[in-house]
């Protein structure tokens, strides 16, 4: 049978001391934690903060250079928003950009409609954000 100290020193290996194994936990646990930590600020899954949305209901092609979209938002009471408004081509591609903004309400979901003027025929008209003011 081979003896585990013979066979560590022909292979050049060194006994790793307690220090060297307590750091070997402790940082891999460091990152994980910081990962995990940063993860849970990103993706904010217990939604803290201050909270504003917007979803558009309808949009209406007046003409070549014209959209109207229909859209509502949703927000704290007593606090001003604002909303981006983008319009769409067929590609994608972003032909009108428009924000506008409101003041504060008792309300907490309101419903707004808006022209925005575009460079090129838009086919749809979407709410890009919303945040309050």
């Amino acid at each position: 049978m081979t003896n585990p100290s013979k066979l560590d020193a022909r292979y050049g290996r060194k006994q790793q001391s307690a220090t060297s194994r307590r750091w070997a936990i402790i940082i891999p646990a460091i990152v994980a934690i910081a990962l995990v930590a940063t993860w849970y600020f990103w993706a904010n899954p217990n939604k803290f903060g201050q909270l504003v949305s917007g979803e558009a209901t309808a949009h209406n092609v007046i003409d070549a250079e014209h959209i109207s979209v229909s859209f509502s938002v949703t927000a704290e009471p007593g606090r001003a928003v604002a909303c981006a408004i983008k319009a769409q081509d067929l590609g994608f591609n972003v032909v009108g950009w428009k924000v506008f903004e409101y003041p504060a309400s008792d309300q907490p979901t309101r419903a707004f409609t808006e022209q925005v003027l575009t460079v090129r025929k838009a086919v749809t008209g979407l709410v890009a954000d919303c945040w309050l003011t």
